[in-house]
């Protein structure tokens, strides 16, 4: 049974989402925008080789070369993963901190109401002080075990850039096939 303690927690999980459904898409367009301007760079040069090859002043093989170079291994291309990936990190440190943002009026507002059907249940007043966002999160710092953030392990990874390296390992993946 739906009550307004859960229309307002799924209202906020909704803003929640909204806004980080937005960094993400951020993220994307400015990955895709970074991309595309790497690959029309490299399309100008890769024109200039293809032309030098056709006037005799590369061979084939040079061009072949230089475009595995270009493609697979060059400094360029390692650091658009690099920045791709950190772009990618960033979201996902934005995204983690709208959650975190949220998580305190949550809980103030799921503990608040299921106080009160509780009391309206059993008829019962326990004379309740209601939770509001700054009490919860007073409780969160001074007793952190008490609501302990969600994923301390995926705090560390984050923190620890280990995520960067995956990221990056996603891309070169991708970029490979």
């Amino acid at each position: 049974m739906r009550d307004r303690g859960h229309e307002l927690t799924d209202e906020l999980l909704e803003e929640m989402e909204r806004k980080i459904r937005k960094e993400y898409r951020q993220a994307v367009k400015d990955t895709q925008a970074k991309l595309d301007d790497y690959l029309r760079r490299f399309q100008v040069k890769d024109e200039i080789w293809r032309q030098n090859v056709t006037d005799g002043k590369k061979t084939a093989e040079e061009y072949k070369k230089w475009r595995m170079g270009q493609i697979m291994v060059g400094k360029r291309w390692e650091e658009m993963r690099d920045t791709l990936a950190q772009d990618l990190h960033n979201a996902n440190a934005v995204a983690r901190s709208v959650i975190e943002g949220y998580r305190p009026e949550v809980y103030a507002i799921n503990h608040n109401f299921a106080t009160y059907e509780v009391e309206m249940g059993a008829k019962l007043d326990t004379s309740y002080t209601l939770y509001n966002r700054q009490a919860v999160e007073r409780i969160m710092r001074e007793n952190p075990d008490l609501l302990p953030p969600p994923g301390r392990k995926m705090k560390a990874s984050l923190a620890a850039g280990k995520d960067i390296a995956w990221q990056e390992g996603q891309i070169q993946s991708v970029t490979m096939q």
